[in-house]
């Protein structure tokens, strides 16, 4: 049994298996837990994984990088 590996900007299966990806982003919020009776924004830190195949990471990731 084969892991198949996916890229998560095109979704298409990874073509070239010596090469992948993999980064996290995190990103603060303020939410509101609607839960309780304290209606006060509350700071959440979100966590996201992703892995990007060669062909996305050299057209979308490294043109991001050389913005800033």
């Amino acid at each position: 049994m084969a892991i198949k590996i996916y890229c998560d900007s095109c979704g298409e299966d990874a073509q070239d298996k010596e090469f992948m990806f993999d980064a996290e982003s995190r990103e603060a919020l303020q939410v509101f837990d609607m839960n309780t009776q304290n209606l006060n924004p509350v700071p959440r830190v979100q966590n996201r994984k992703f892995q990007l195949c060669r062909k996305c990471y050299k057209d979308k990731f490294l043109k991001f990088l050389k913005e800033e």
